[in-house]
Formats: C-alpha cells, sequence, structure tokens
C-alpha cells in the first residue's frame, strides 16, 4: 500500500514518499513563475539558423497561444513557436499539488551517491519519468516519449530579485528507446530581463549535434509589453502537461 501524506496548506492527498514530496516541493516553489493574473507580453522577435535570417514579431497570451508575425520557413516558424511555447509555459503559475503533487512519488536507493543529486521516481507515469535534486534545485528531468528518451542537465541558474530561479544554461540528450543510441545533443542558453515586474524571455540559443553536424539555431526578444489579464483569451494558460525546470 502506497504512502499518503497530507498537504498541510491545502488538504490535497499526495501520494507516495512523503520525502520525494518534500524535496520536489522545495524546487517547485524555488522555480520562478509568473503571477496568477499574468496576461502574457509582445515583442519584436529576431530569428537567425542555418541559412536564415529574419525578424518580426510575436504575441503570447498563453503557454498555447503564441502567434507569430513574421516572414520566415515552416521549419523555423515551427522552432519558434515551440520554443517560445516551451520557455512560457514552464514559468506559468501552477500549484505543486496541480504539478507533480498529482503524481505518486519514490526516493531512490539509500546507496545512490549520485553527484547530480537525489534521485526521485514518478510512479505510474506514462512518460517513465524522474527527477534529480540536488541544493533545492531540479538539477535533472528524465522522460520516454514513443521510440525517444530524453535527458535534461541543468548546469546554471539565473536568480530574479525575489529570489526565485531560472534555467540559464542546460543540455538535453537524446537517445533512441530501442538500441540505446544517442541520437541527438541540444545546448541551451537562456537570457530573461525584468519588465515592469515580471521575468521576459531575452534570447535563446541552441547548438544542436547529430549525425548532419552542428548547428546553431538563436532568438531575440525586445521591446517587450506586458498585456492586461483581460486581453489572455487563455486564463488557464494553456497548461503544459509536464513542467520540466
Amino acid at each position: 500500500m502506497r504512502d499518503v501524506l497530507m498537504a498541510e496548506a491545502t488538504g490535497t492527498r499526495l501520494a507516495g514518499d512523503p520525502a520525494a514530496h518534500a524535496l520536489l516541493r522545495e524546487a517547485h516553489d524555488r522555480g520562478y513563475r509568473y503571477p496568477e493574473d499574468f496576461g502574457g507580453f509582445e515583442a519584436d522577435l529576431t530569428f537567425a539558423g542555418p541559412s536564415e535570417q529574419t525578424s518580426g514579431s510575436v504575441r503570447i497570451s498563453s503557454a498555447r497561444s503564441v502567434e507569430l508575425t513574421i516572414v520566415a520557413s515552416d521549419a523555423a516558424r515551427s522552432w519558434l513557436r515551440r520554443e517560445l511555447g516551451s520557455m512560457i509555459g514552464h514559468r506559468w503559475h501552477l500549484p505543486y499539488e496541480e504539478a507533480d503533487g498529482a503524481n505518486t512519488l519514490e526516493l531512490g536507493p539509500d546507496d545512490d551517491d549520485d553527484p547530480t543529486g537525489v534521485f526521485i521516481d514518478v510512479k505510474q507515469d506514462k512518460y517513465d519519468s524522474s527527477y534529480r535534486v540536488l541544493d533545492g534545485e531540479i538539477s535533472q528531468v528524465n522522460r520516454a516519449m514513443g521510440k525517444i528518451r530524453f535527458s535534461i542537465q541543468i548546469q546554471d541558474r539565473a536568480e530574479t530579485p525575489d529570489g526565485h530561479t531560472l534555467p540559464a544554461h542546460f543540455t538535453v540528450f537524446y537517445w533512441d528507446n530501442e538500441s540505446g543510441r544517442l541520437n541527438r545533443s541540444d545546448v541551451y542558453r537562456d537570457v530573461y530581463q525584468m519588465v515592469d515586474g515580471v521575468a521576459l524571455p531575452v534570447s535563446r540559443q541552441i547548438i544542436t549535434a547529430d549525425d548532419d553536424g552542428i548547428a546553431t539555431r538563436r532568438m531575440d526578444l525586445s521591446n517587450h509589453k506586458l498585456l492586461e489579464s483581460s486581453e489572455n483569451t487563455d486564463p488557464a494558460g494553456g497548461q503544459l502537461e509536464y513542467r520540466a525546470h
């Protein structure tokens, strides 16, 4: 029978190991998230990638509402929409009980002395998810989706004025689930800035290494303007299913 922890603040039943929930809650609370009434923003946008450079603008009113005004290839537009949605979606307000607090968690073995931190397994999860937590922060995220397994290794974080943190440098490794072969590595560098008290993305650069060689893609945002919460047509934020980092 699984252990059950009663969350003191909300009365929500958290399933699994209480120690695992305590570690992951601390990491969740340490990470920066937007205020509950955050309505999104508009900004000018530039993109630079293999054989393509262009500029335009973007309007984001939720994690799933990324409106691009830009002349670009389908590949560039898909990349921009995906990466902007990821940067914003992982910052959208979400209580712990609705994030990993909704999962059954289990701590790794006592003799696990991996330098990247304490292992936390998410049980009965369709993505076979797990985390490592080090010094109150998530240091590693592992998931499997179809034939692909990936691991996010967070190397450095930026701190906001209120003491929360944002991932600044991290690497994602992708393996073939059947052969175990490493297919691709993506090296990320993110920059944020405070705009009217809200940390908004300024740039994301991804260096990809795979069988085709090395490719770099970068987007930069400027002239940010916050949207009123009433302008947000998706108040729930179109929450992403997972809050990886």
